[in-house]
């Protein structure tokens, strides 16, 4: 059973924490012409080498990076790194001591409701030792990001979508769905990437459940 490191932001890890986020999307990084599913966490993709004169397309079996169904996956977070008795008192602060230095501690921005005078480091600098979240992998599939289901957008943890009308009376918020939600988010993370919804991206569907806490 492998475990690797995978990044989620705040808003995903309060989902995370209640138990309603169980599905994540991740684009596939070299984006291929097509793919075909060949077993979950595997996929024949074919590609074309733009470095030729004359590129012909190119297949070939690749696998999902973030593992396969048993494999499980630690969360990095945004965090913070502090004495350990700065916050050993308060109510409600998830303190994780560091092993190698009882007298410091991580805590984590999600959810923190307090005010620090200390620095928060991005999740992409969590060792190991400070992940609090652990998942294990279901399933792994390939798929178009817009083919994402309503019930696959619900899911993901995303809260519905919106749009602001007009009426007599001023303006409204009217909701819409969680399909459209999702929409929002992807773009959020994705679009200055190159792989917003529009360019509808190949991506790998990683279904799990929280395993810690």
């Amino acid at each position: 059973m492998n475990c690797k490191p995978i990044l989620f932001s705040e808003s995903m890890v309060e989902q995370l924490l209640d138990l309603k986020k169980s599905q994540t999307r991740r684009v596939i990084k070299k984006q291929p012409i097509d793919i075909i599913p060949f077993r979950g966490d595997l996929a024949c993709v074919r590609w074309v080498a733009l470095d030729q004169i004359d590129p012909e397309p190119r297949a070939s079996i690749v696998g999902c990076r973030y593992g396969k169904p048993g494999d499980r996956l630690w969360v990095r977070e945004t965090w913070g790194y502090v004495p350990m008795t700065a916050y050993r008192a308060s109510v409600g602060v998830v303190q994780t001591i560091n092993p190698n230095d009882k007298y410091m501690a991580a805590i984590y921005k999600a959810g923190f409701d307090r005010a620090g005078s200390f620095r928060w480091r991005p999740s992409i600098h969590m060792p190991r030792w400070a992940s609090r979240i652990i998942l294990e992998i279901e399933f792994v599939g390939v798929q178009r990001v817009q083919h994402i289901t309503e019930r696959d957008a619900v899911e993901e943890g995303v809260a519905r979508g919106f749009y602001v009308r007009d009426t007599l009376d001023g303006q409204e918020m009217v909701q819409t769905s969680y399909r459209d939600g999702f929409k929002a988010k992807w773009n959020e993370i994705n679009e200055k990437r190159g792989f917003g919804w529009d360019a509808n991206p190949w991506v790998w569907v990683i279904g799990f459940r929280v395993v810690k806490p």
